[in-house]
């Protein structure tokens, strides 16, 4: 029998671009535009935008190339220069900035894995400003600290969690606000198990938390 093989022209499948980890996925009134593409963002006729490469890949620029080209640039709905036609509207983190060549330049800030830890000597609730981040309860005066969850109509919460560290000696509980459910296992009791020890709040729907880690037996 005779072996024989075929080389193709070109990679198969064809690898993968390296340079543009994240994606973005454009919509128009929630309709996707196509599948993620992380290259070339096309606003359509007379506009174009592309993004940076290695220092400067969070950096999307939109360009108008023809002079009747009009755009209206927003952050958190505030207008970045005169209003034309179009509209884009940045939500808090991401930054837009108008120049006079009519580009817009887009920053995307890269995610942050640091948590900010909000110091407290006495009781407190659950603040949107925890999530993602911590409650260091450090106090080395008699009784509890409470750190109460409100309802999400004080929020608006989202699912990231929130860390709850007890760094004194006084007692640290986590306790359900009026219409909030917590969801802690039988066998503990809302209480941290003493100093240094350290819980998660995990927010499973709205008003309805759980409660895990480092607890008191109950």
């Amino acid at each position: 029998m005779t072996a024989f093989s075929v080389t193709p022209l070109t990679d198969v499948p064809p690898p993968a671009a390296q340079e543009f980890p994240n994606f973005i996925q454009m919509q128009a009134a929630g309709t996707d535009l196509g599948g993620p593409d992380a290259d070339t963002l096309n606003f359509g006729a007379g506009l174009t935008a592309t993004r940076g490469t290695g220092e400067n890949s969070n950096v999307v620029s939109v360009t108008g190339e023809a002079a009747t080209s009009s755009l209206q640039v927003q952050e958190d709905g505030v207008n970045l220069g005169e209003a034309d036609v179009d509209t884009i509207n940045f939500s808090t983190g991401i930054t837009a900035t108008r120049g006079s060549d009519r580009t817009v330049t887009v920053n995307v800030p890269a995610p942050s894995s640091a948590i900010t830890w909000r110091e407290v000597s006495g009781s407190t609730e659950v603040a949107v400003g925890d999530l993602g981040n911590g409650i260091d309860a450090s106090s080395e005066l008699d009784g509890t600290i409470t750190i109460t969850i409100p309802p999400d109509t004080d929020g608006p919460f989202t699912n990231d969690p929130v860390l709850i560290f007890m760094g004194g000696t006084r007692a640290v509980e986590v306790a359900a606000g009026v219409g909030v459910t917590l969801l802690v296992r039988s066998a503990f009791s809302g209480l941290l198990a003493g100093q240094y020890a350290t819980a998660t709040l995990l927010r499973r729907e709205s008003d309805v938390w759980i409660l895990c880690g480092d607890l008191e037996a109950a």
